[in-house]
């Protein structure tokens, strides 16, 4: 059985790794040391098994998390728009041997850290992935 939740992070990835918000800010699956915002990284991603027929049908619950540093949270929204536009009820790149349907927006929140210039901005979304 195929790895649904590497799949559905490789898609997630393609998804975003596109100029709508790499012009904006990096995307990453594994932060390299060092890195500074601005960067928009896949982060906690949740799997719970739901069924299907012989099992093998998953919930993938999973947060974008996107970081900042500059004067206003006004710099954050363009970013974190583009990154909803991208995933809500949006069909992922494809993934060998594993049908996933299109990412439901669950919530979004942002903070300011003590700093006052360093904003963070975490969306949550869900999907269902099963082996094709």
């Amino acid at each position: 059985m195929p790895d649904l939740k590497l799949a559905a992070q490789t898609a997630i990835y393609a998804a975003l790794n596109v100029p709508a918000v790499t012009a904006l800010a990096p995307v990453y699956q594994h932060v390299p040391d060092d890195t500074q915002p601005p960067a928009v990284v896949i982060d906690r991603m949740n799997v719970t098994a739901i069924g299907g027929k012989g099992g093998g049908l998953d919930l993938i619950e999973f947060d974008i998390l996107t970081f900042i540093r500059e004067p206003g949270r006004e710099h954050l929204t363009p970013i974190m728009t583009a990154v909803r536009a991208l995933l809500e009820e949006q069909a992922l790149p494809a993934q060998s041997g594993v049908a996933l349907s299109r990412p439901v927006f669950e919530a979004d929140e942002d903070d300011v850290s003590e700093d006052g210039q360093t904003y963070s901005g975490l969306q949550r979304f869900s999907l269902v992935a099963q082996a094709a």
